[in-house]
């Protein structure tokens, strides 16, 4: 059914379409039929009669069913010369086409998690797989040059004082406050990292923004061989014209613990028992130097995707988007954000303080111990794992010192890792 003529400059004349015309023909039939049986005096039952009667059902039936099947096109139909395109704003309500800034981002691995990069594993040999917590590894990136999930280069107005050093290259990672990318400094030809403010439905623009400003704070006030130091930080125009901050920091080469772990689990293995020990007492020499600040700081986020293995500096934590400095006198914080699993069920209620990297610590001493997810309770279940491993003993107590409730649990990152250096004592 068409909604009118086309004329030969595309627009529609005006008139009543053949759909209409059927639909209120039918109408009238109702009204019409009786009428004529009243006027013509047809009796009851007459040949005039039922032949009305038959144009009265007809309408009956028809008109309803016509007006239904003519609505539903009438939503359907195309837009004429004065019709909003599907993807414009109404102009009849003032809106107007929407303006975009000048970098834009073409996605193509949405699934990619925030991690850095990926080298050879310096425990195990071989070539590396993705694993839960995908790590790409990036080589020879040219000096300018743009590849894979790139990034246009914004006009000269609107270029920011950061883009002026710093080209923004790949997005390897995303998280819930901000996207990670790859970068080069203008100057220096160095890789960087670029992590950008991400707001969406979930988190406000002032509320990611001001996250990754704390995580900035953060960095630039650790100094430590275990930590990638700050570079520098700014403002950009994202994609949609928003102000949003962005942070740029040491790019870390090497594989997350998480793609080391799955890679060993492919192959039937687990890390070895002293190299599990000696990556978290790695660990450990970072979350102890935060701890001793003024104000003390924990990471809570502590997992296998945050810690990167580097071939010279063994681990190094990465993604501080969590990380909180805590006065003396008021060392529980109530802020919230945590991951499933690695983090304690505490933080659910938004309670964290010096016993909140113990919890995660012990989980991924079991991880890269057995292979496993973190437990819940260090039961019979999981004691067994870890004898049918050849681990000691005293490792099954340790553990589930650092998984009890957070009143009961082992206080300190210290603590820990004295008693992991001592056979699970402390003396």
């Amino acid at each position: 059914m068409t909604q009118g003529a086309t004329t030969r400059a595309g627009g529609l004349k005006p008139g009543i379409s053949l759909g209409w015309k059927v639909t209120w023909g039918l109408g009238a039939l109702i009204l019409v039929s009786p009428t004529i049986s009243i006027i013509v005096g047809a009796e009851e039952g007459s040949l005039a009669d039922n032949f009305l009667f038959s144009l009265f059902a007809l309408g009956c039936l028809g008109f309803p069913t016509m007006l239904l099947i003519m609505l539903v096109f009438k939503s359907f139909k195309t837009p004429s010369s004065d019709s909003v395109k599907i993807g414009a704003p109404p102009t009849m309500m003032g809106a107007t086409n929407p303006h975009y800034g000048a970098v834009q981002v073409t996605q193509t691995h949405p699934s990619v998690t925030p991690l850095y990069s990926q080298d050879q594993n310096p425990y195990q040999g071989g070539p590396q797989v993705h694993g839960s917590d995908p790590v790409k590894e990036f080589q020879g990136v040219s000096n300018g040059g743009v590849r894979g999930d790139s990034t246009q280069l914004p006009s000269t107005e609107s270029v920011s004082e950061l883009q002026k050093k710093f080209d923004r290259e790949e997005l390897i990672g995303r998280g819930g406050m901000a996207n990670v990318y790859l970068g080069e400094d203008k100057s220096s030809g160095d890789v960087v990292v670029w992590k950008q403010a991400a707001p969406s439905r979930f988190n406000s623009l002032k509320e990611v923004n001001d996250r990754l400003s704390e995580e900035c704070s953060i960095l630039r006030s650790l100094e430590h061989f275990r930590i990638p130091h700050l570079i520098d930080q700014g403002e950009v125009k994202d994609e949609t014209g928003d102000t949003v901050k962005v942070m740029i920091m040491e790019h870390v080469k090497g594989s997350s613990l998480s793609d080391e772990v799955n890679l060993l689990s492919t192959r039937g293995k687990t890390l070895d028992y002293e190299d599990s020990i000696q990556v978290i007492l790695e660990v450990c020499e970072a979350l102890e130097y935060m701890a001793d600040r003024d104000p003390p700081m924990y990471h809570r986020d502590i997992k296998p995707a945050n810690i990167i293995s580097n071939p010279e500096r063994g681990a190094m934590l990465i993604d501080f988007g969590l990380a909180k400095g805590v006065a003396a006198g008021n060392d529980i914080s109530v802020s919230k954000g945590a991951s499933e699993g690695w983090s304690p069920p505490e933080r659910r209620d938004g309670v964290s303080g010096p016993f909140t990297d113990v919890f995660s610590v012990g989980q991924i001493l079991w991880h890269l111990l057995t292979g496993e997810r973190p437990f819940h309770a260090m039961g019979k279940e999981e004691k067994q794992k870890l004898s049918e491993g050849g681990h000691p003993e005293w490792i099954g107590g340790l553990l589930r010192g650092s998984s009890l409730p957070y009143t009961d649990r082992i206080q300190t990152i210290s603590e820990f890792r004295f008693r992991l250096q001592n056979e699970g004592v402390m003396s």
